[in-house]
């Protein structure tokens, strides 16, 4: 039996489409994973920038704790030795 003029041109039409499909499919796979790229590259660098936010907020805060702890070791004593201590002598006192 031999095919009619149409089911042969269907045929084609259907090889056709199907290949077809397949090549949309590698382009869009392709475009995903270029999508992909920037995206991480996003995604990484929008981390990096928060970690660095993170590390430059710390360094900031330590370099005002030196500098704090450089300007007490510079200065003079706060409390000054007057006299020695000794317990009263009122007998009143529980001790």
């Amino acid at each position: 039996e031999k095919p009619e003029p149409k089911d042969v041109d269907l045929e084609v039409k259907a090889r056709v489409l199907v290949k077809y499909v397949a090549t949309l499919k590698k382009k869009i796979e392709a475009q995903q994973e270029q999508a992909k790229g920037p995206a991480a590259n996003t995604i990484d660098l929008q981390n990096d920038e928060n970690e660095l936010a993170v590390l430059s907020d710390t360094a900031r805060k330590v370099k005002a704790e030196v500098e704090a702890m450089q300007i007490e070791l510079t200065a003079p004593d706060r409390i000054e030795k007057v006299d020695e201590a000794r317990p009263p002598k009122n007998a009143s006192w529980p001790w």
